[in-house]
């Protein structure tokens, strides 16, 4: 298959951004795609699972001084993205490699693949993430397989959901009904066999399907 990489003219920031910058900055961008505006700090907030209005405040202001964006005072939506020379994305975002069965955000920001060959999708509510090696081949997963992500904080029963711990981990879970208590959780795939909500801000996306690329 042909894959086709696409980078804007875009140079990084010499200051890296950290994972909740990086969730915090696509959102926005997401957002000014879609509808034209930037988000209000609630609705980012609401995006993250942040509940205070403060913890979305410390991400812009790590974003506004890493260059990505800029706030006005006193307007009730005060983010405005720094023009970059971006040009019309396409393909999907390859948010990040799996490797050591560690999540490790990809350094090019804006690296994109079609896969219109493979699958007949598109858009930003949905990312890439790209295994390194052939830790995860007790999934069926092996190295060089791109893992198609549906951006999410919650799953339906029986999907199949990517956790991301804040020590960076790569988890896979599934979300599973409890008749006793009438609700839906989550619960990991190892033999600890760990069971969450299933709405917390561990949950990375849905994992849609695994693309093998050869």
């Amino acid at each position: 298959m042909s894959v086709m990489r696409s980078r804007n003219s875009e140079t990084t920031s010499k200051l890296p951004l950290t994972a909740r910058q990086r969730e915090a900055l696509e959102f926005i961008r997401r957002c000014v795609r879609k509808r034209g505006y930037e988000p209000t700090v609630r609705e980012i907030g609401d995006q993250m699972g942040i509940n205070s209005p403060n913890g979305v405040v410390g991400h812009l202001v790590a974003l506004e001084r890493k260059g990505f964006i800029h706030r006005e005072a006193n307007l009730s939506r005060s983010i405005m993205l720094v023009e970059r020379g971006e040009k019309t994305a396409t393909g999907l975002l390859l948010l990040a490699h799996v490797t050591g069965k560690k999540i490790v955000d990809n350094p090019q920001l804006d690296e994109r693949i079609d896969l219109t060959e493979k699958i007949q999708l598109n858009g930003e509510d949905f990312f890439l993430l790209r295994v390194q090696d052939d830790l995860l081949a007790q999934y069926a997963i092996s190295q060089g397989d791109l893992l198609l992500v549906r951006r999410a904080r919650t799953a339906a029963r029986d999907e199949t959901v990517i956790l991301r711990t804040p020590e960076n981990d790569f988890l896979l879970a599934t979300c599973e009904y409890d008749p006793l208590l009438a609700k839906t959780f989550i619960k990991t795939l190892q033999s600890n066999q760990k069971q969450l909500e299933n709405s917390c801000s561990a949950i990375y996306g849905v994992l849609v399907a695994v693309v093998r690329t050869f």
